[in-house]
């Protein structure tokens, strides 16, 4: 896929990712470590965390450059997507040598042998 052509969808969840992301390298509260036992043990404690975690995510979310965050994005979606598969040349030998007429190449024959318009009107 060429990135002029075409860009890959993005998720609302890869966005909030990316925002989660920048926000915790700018707010040390979100990487502060919290006892997994005391928030099950205590639902408010557990409820207050996430309240205050949801507050600052939106302060963040004020605040951040959204070029900044699209383009990291954007990224991250065009490096997960593979180049499609590039299909072999005929391994015929006579057939390759039958592409030529003297000491030009038959561009008719070739395209009929790599199946070229049989590739571009699947598309």
């Amino acid at each position: 896929m060429h990135p002029t052509l075409a860009r890959p969808p993005v998720t609302r969840h890869e966005l909030l990712t990316e925002l989660v992301s920048q926000a915790v390298g700018d707010d040390r509260w979100l990487t502060a470590a919290v006892s997994l036992d005391a928030l099950e043990n205590d639902g408010e404690l557990a409820r207050s965390i996430l309240l205050e975690a949801a507050e600052r995510l939106a302060t963040s979310a004020k605040t951040a450059d959204p070029a900044d965050l699209l383009r990291a994005v954007r990224k991250a979606a065009g490096s997960s997507v593979a180049a499609p598969p590039v299909s072999d040349l005929p391994r015929n030998d006579d057939k390759l040598g039958s592409l030529r007429r003297g000491p030009e190449l038959d561009l008719g024959a070739l395209v009929d042998a790599l199946g070229f318009l049989d590739v571009t009107e699947t598309r």
